[in-house]
């Protein structure tokens, strides 16, 4: 992964019926729907996932009320082709903050996401199929492997299969 300056992450837009909402959708002409500020606040979330802020991350689940378990658009390569792959092409796809966080090592955001009950560590996002053993399993990063074993020993299927087939031992 490159390193370089910090990204300063943008706070998540306050709910419509939030007080305040009037000051912030003043200059809008009209207050994005329920659904636009979910995938807005859950985008938030995966920033956070990959950059291993757990500070931040735990503030705006339980201070702002957002969920773990959303998912939201990402951009990054696909994650079930074999590497030498030419489908294996970059693009946005849909990511749980979970697999984010397993894709990029980030293993403090991890372990605080699979300390929810509500957490399903099987779940498959994205038109992929991929759960976040697979993101682990094709992370590369240095902390990939301490990533899997928090997800294995949360019951993590080892023998899921994504949509091309590929199972997390596979990549």
């Amino acid at each position: 992964m490159c390193t370089g300056p910090r990204k300063q992450f943008p706070q998540p837009y306050p709910p419509p019926d939030s007080p305040v909402s009037m000051d912030f959708y003043s200059s809008m002409k009209t207050a994005p729907d329920a659904s636009a500020v979910a995938e807005i606040s859950t985008a938030l979330l995966l920033e956070l996932s990959a950059s291993d802020n757990l500070a931040a991350f735990k503030q705006f689940v339980e201070e702002a009320g957002l969920h773990v378990d959303g998912s939201a658009q990402w951009y990054s390569r696909s994650v079930g082709m074999d590497s030498s792959s030419p489908a294996r092409r970059m693009g946005y796809d849909y990511r749980t903050p979970l697999a984010i966080a397993a894709l990029y090592g980030s293993t403090s955001v991890l372990s605080y996401i699979l300390s929810h009950k509500f957490t399903d560590v099987n779940r498959r996002c994205g038109s992929d199929g991929v759960t976040a053993l697979h993101c682990a399993a094709a992370g590369g990063s240095a902390a990939s492997l301490q990533s899997a074993r928090l997800l294995i020993e949360a019951s993590a299927d080892i023998d899921a299969s994504d949509a091309m087939g590929n199972r997390p031992g596979k990549l």
